[in-house]
């Protein structure tokens, strides 16, 4: 048996060897190197319609057929490279058909393949030309049978091993290529009855680790395919001239991981594609809608899809995408009709169920946030947000120029939206309610804003406002509590802010439209109305115990003030006197150029005040038009909360730069004008009735007008006058009539009330300039007149030093009808000239008072006698020193101080009064003579004329008459003038 088994295993080898040498017998003879340029090329060249080069052919009965240097021209029109070229291309073939001189190929391998593909501008592959020749062959000519045939391809598998792909697109918006490296390619089972399968796999440009890999099955009979693709780390960069125009950026780097299945039934024209997708490492530049060209990092997504196509209809139907972007879910489907096509029509929804807006803020870059919302942090959810886009023509296409070609659109709705902005914190508003938008607009069907204490309607538009946004908004808000919403203001907000506090329950009802573009508040338009009822202001316990303490420079000094005076309580109860709670109520209206005051009314403890007026042009230079009216009001009140009011808060005037008088003159000046009406006014313990002036303030200077008031329903004040505020000069012009000295006093200089008492008529002219006391004095300018009636000055220096001097009445209470006279003021002095008038004395002061209480001055006293004679021993002094009257007059002169004053007799006057007592006594004695002298004339004369009239009585009577009138006259006139002369 083994011998048999060798003679077996002899008689095989045998064999082999003689087939071997047959078989290469064969090729040599037959399948040579030409003959298979001859079979093959012909062949070659007329299925592929292109010129086919080969450097050399070996044959090798065990590896077969192999080509060296094979390149394959490429279509004409695409230029002169090769289409594909190889290293070597190894044809295997059939052994028994050799025998009958047929050359039978099944199975091709490529090495080292280099593959062009390309598109140009008509969007055609340059194989294109290829495929339509081989489906003309197929369809219009029959082949010839495989028994008359030569060189039969009949090949089951091919392969391809570490070649480069070359793709160019001229098509795109931006020519583009990428290389395909170490493309690896097996196609087995391959029949046009029969589904083939194949592999491919390849590196993709960009990162090193991005590759492609593909396998599945296609039936070429049935024109259907059933593919898995799977991409790892492709970087979206190579393919930015597909997307450059639909994105307003360019990608620097990124990481794609794509998982697909691709299944196609070319008998029903239709097509889908499902899988996976997940995109990081995504950094872009984006120049065109941001100020830097640094790199951006944008979020991470991942999601899934499933996208069906019906060809026969142009259709690509979006079923879904789900992608996870920022921990937010979103969904889009729609379709594409006439995908194929530039005139391709994109309508596509997208949907969030719930949307975390934190989050979502979070992973938006900074750079690429709207820079309304730069210092903005948004917290809250969106529900339900629905957006669709529709396009029609493809992107950077001749539909990009159409206004209508786009349409995005969508609406949302809010829940709990914050919008914190950081200096703002605490009014951060919490919007809740739906929007719709589009890409023009976005439409405000009803929004609320929910801030402390208030709620606000919203309702409007806001237009372009990816470019340049416009909105129209209408506001609609009730404030139920106003001191709420202002403990949430932040100081900074306004520094009057920092200076009061609201009380609880003040309400405002606000409605209003404003317009423009948000981004420049500046160029806003607004107009509305808003009413404040039981508004409750008061000023912070800081301001008020500042001014309880004197206006000291802080807490400290007002806290020792109220430890000095050991009483705590009477420190806040007086200062609780003097700023009071400030109750407003009424309505306004407003535009960004004027502000309407229909009627506000101003409540405090004793007062209430009525305005009504406008305030035009009140963002820059403010024009006031403003009456005020008063059923009753104390000014004691109002000052101290209008000072309280506008002091610096504490911590405000460290913190604030200063500023010069000119910087401020520089700014804004008011205009005011206006008229004042107040039916009871009091100040201290002054008070008016029926008080009416017109005021007006232009260009930093105050004026009054027709200044009028009834003081303690008797005397009456009238006044013109003006106040330079930024020079602090003033003038005016007042008038006095009846006005009670000691309730004036009492009122304005407590501490000279009791001095003086009296009614006071007068009419004072006066002017100055200054702020210090010093300057003040030095530059006040005072003329005028006045009448002191039924007055008293009693417990003075002056009345006592007076009754030192001449002790015969009660100097120190002068009680006397009238005073009057002549005063000016004029370089720290003052010039009086006056008499004061009593029964029995008057006084007649002339001379000089300084402002700092020095006197220089002359007083004229006259004492009648009934009082002198009380006083024998002046009686004796001052005997001959009598008046007409036979008063006695007594020169003093006065000296020192209002305080200290040195009085004394006028010893030089009192000369000066004797030389001319001497001198009217004989200017009196000659008038007394020659008044004797003419009447004696006079008789002679008249008996002289009737005794010759009696011896003329007929004729003469009527000449008679007229000689005694003629004489009459003369003598009415001074006596004959002979008489006269002599």
């Amino acid at each position: 048996m083994m011998k048999r088994g060798i003679k077996v295993a002899v008689f095989s080898l045998t064999a082999l060897a003689f087939l071997l040498v047959a078989l290469s017998i064969v090729i040599k003879i037959w399948l040579t190197s030409d003959r298979v340029k001859e079979l093959v090329l012909p062949y070659a060249e007329k299925a592929l319609g292109r010129k086919i080069s080969i450097e050399d052919v070996k044959i090798n009965i065990f590896t077969g057929i192999e080509i060296s240097k094979v390149s394959i021209q490429d279509n004409p029109e695409f230029g002169e490279r090769a289409f594909l070229s190889a290293d070597e291309f190894v044809l295997k073939y059939a052994f028994w058909p050799l025998f009958k001189k047929k050359l039978i190929i099944h199975r091709v391998r490529v090495i080292r393949p280099q593959i062009l593909i390309s598109i140009n501008e008509q969007r055609a592959f340059n194989f294109s030309d290829i495929l339509a020749k081989i489906k003309a062959e197929s369809t219009e000519s029959k082949e010839p049978e495989p028994s008359e045939q030569a060189f039969i391809p009949l090949i089951s598998e091919v392969e391809i091993r570490d070649g480069e792909l070359t793709f160019i697109d001229q098509s795109a918006h931006q020519a583009s290529s990428f290389l395909l490296k170490k493309v690896n390619f097996t196609a087995e089972d391959i029949s046009l009855t029969n589904p083939l399968t194949l592999s491919l796999s390849a590196e993709l440009p960009g990162r090193e680790e991005s590759r492609l890999e593909v396998s599945g099955q296609v039936d070429p009979g049935a024109s259907a395919f059933d593919l898995q693709v799977k991409v790892d780390s492709l970087d979206l960069k190579i393919l930015s001239a597909y997307y450059g125009q639909a994105i307003p950026m360019s990608v620097l780097s990124s990481r794609l991981d794509l998982a697909s299945r691709i299944v196609a039934v070319g008998a029903e024209n239709k097509a889908q594609v499902e899988g996976t997708i997940s995109l990081d490492d995504l950094k872009v530049i984006a120049p065109r809608i941001t100020s830097t060209s640094e790199p951006i990092k944008m979020p991470a997504l991942a999601g899934d899809y499933l996208i069906k196509a019906d060809m026969s209809q142009h259709l690509l139907r979006v079923e879904r995408i789900n992608l996870m972007v920022a921990q937010i879910p979103t969904q889009i489907n729609g379709q594409i009709a006439n995908f194929t096509t530039a005139d391709r029509t994109v309508d596509l929804r997208l949907s969030a169920p719930d949307v975390d807006l934190g989050k979502l803020m979070a992973a938006i870059p900074l750079a690429l946030r709207p820079k309304a919302l730069e210092k903005i942090a948004i917290s809250g959810r969106v529900v339900d947000l629905q957006a669709g886009l529709r396009r029609r023509g493809e992107v950077g296409g001749e539909h990009q120029a159409q206004a209508d070609s786009t349409a995005f659109f969508g609406q949302a709705k809010l829940s709990g939206v914050k919008l914190l902005y950081q200096p703002y914190a605490s009014l951060s508003p919490s919007l809740d309610g739906s929007v719709r938008f589009d890409l023009r607009s976005v439409q405000i069907p009803r929004l609320v804003a929910t801030l402390p204490g208030s709620q606000a309607m919203l309702s409007g538009s806001v237009f372009d406002y990816l470019h340049k946004p416009a909105m129209n908004i209408k506001v609609e808000s009730q404030i139920q509590d106003l001191a709420r919403l202002y403990q949430a203001m932040p100081a900074d907000l306004s520094p009057w802010l920092s200076k009061v506090k609201l009380e609880q329950g003040g309400v405002a009802t606000i409605v209003a439209t404003v317009s423009g573009n948000p981004t420049e508040l500046s160029t806003l338009h607004y107009q509305g109305e808003a009413a404040w009822q039981k508004v409750r202001i008061k000023p912070k316990e800081a301001s008020v115990l500042k001014q309880a303490a004197g206006g000291g420079g802080s807490l400290a000094s007002a806290a020792s003030a109220k430890d000095r005076t050991g009483s705590g309580s009477r420190l806040k109860q007086s200062a609780d006197g003097l700023c009071p709670i400030l109750q407003l109520d009424g309505r306004t209206r407003f535009t960004e150029q004027e502000l309407t005051i229909d009627n506000v009314n101003i409540s405090l403890p004793k007062s209430d005040l009525s305005l009504k007026g406008k305030i035009a042009n009140y963002r820059k230079t403010p024009i006031v038009q403003m009456d005020v009216a008063s059923r009753q009001v104390s000014l004691d009140e109002v000052l101290a909360s209008a000072q309280a009011l506008t002091q610096e808060g504490e911590g405000v005037a460290e913190k604030a730069p200063q500023k010069s008088p000119s910087a401020d003159s520089a700014g804004k000046k008011i205009s005011a004008s206006g008229k004042v009406h107040l039916a009871r006014a009091s100040y201290k313990s002054l008070a008016l009735h029926n008080v009416d002036l017109a005021y007006s303030l232009q260009n930093d200077i105050l004026r009054w007008q027709n200044l009028r008031a009834e003081v303690f329903g008797q005397g009456v004040i009238a006044a013109d006058g003006m106040l330079d505020v930024d020079k602090t000069a003033y003038s005016s012009t007042v008038s006095l009539k009846s006005i009670s000295v000691h309730e004036l006093l009492l009122a304005l200089a407590p501490k000279y009330a009791p001095i003086f008492s009296g009614k006071f008529t007068g009419q004072i002219d006066l002017a100055g300039e200054g702020k210090e006391k010093e300057k003040i004095q030095q530059n006040l300018n005072l003329t005028g007149n006045f009448e002191l009636a039924e007055g008293k000055v009693q417990n003075t220096e002056l009345g006592k030093a007076l009754f030192s001097l001449l002790p015969v009445a009660n100097w120190e209470e002068l009680i006397f009808k009238t005073m009057k006279g002549k005063v000016a003021v004029e370089k720290g002095k003052i010039h009086l000239d006056s008499d004061l008038v009593r029964e029995d004395y008057v006084l007649e002061p002339r001379g000089t008072i300084g402002l700092d209480s020095s006197l220089s001055m002359e007083i004229m006293v006259r004492i009648s006698p009934r009082i002198l004679q009380t006083n024998k021993m002046l009686l004796s002094q001052y005997l001959n020193l009598t008046d007409e009257r036979g008063w006695t007059v007594i020169p003093v002169k006065a000296g020192g101080t209002l305080m200290r004053p040195a009085l004394k007799v006028d010893l030089a006057a009192i000369s000066r009064g004797m030389q001319e007592k001497v001198r009217k006594e004989e200017e009196k004695v000659k008038e007394k003579l020659e008044e004797k002298l003419k009447e004696k004339l006079q008789k002679q004369f008249l008996d002289r004329l009737l005794e010759k009239g009696g011896q003329e009585k007929d004729g003469q009577g009527e000449a008679s008459k007229e000689v005694q009138k003629k004489m009459a006259v003369r003598q009415s006139q001074g006596g004959h003038p002979r008489l006269r002369m002599s």
